[in-house]
């Protein structure tokens, strides 16, 4: 969280907001993997608009 510069809190409560919106279970590592390569397409998409 230091290194987001956002409080530990803050992220606990966004992970958590995440793993609901998307239905997914962040204590598995390859929901993770997933997690990852989703944000990636998502700007590389976002770039080519």
């Amino acid at each position: 969280s230091n290194r987001l510069f956002v409080h530990r809190n803050t992220l606990i409560q966004r992970l958590e907001r995440l793993q609901s919106l998307c239905d997914i279970d962040l204590q598995e590592r390859a929901n993770w993997l997933t997690l990852q390569v989703a944000i990636k397409v998502y700007k590389l998409r976002s770039k080519e608009a």
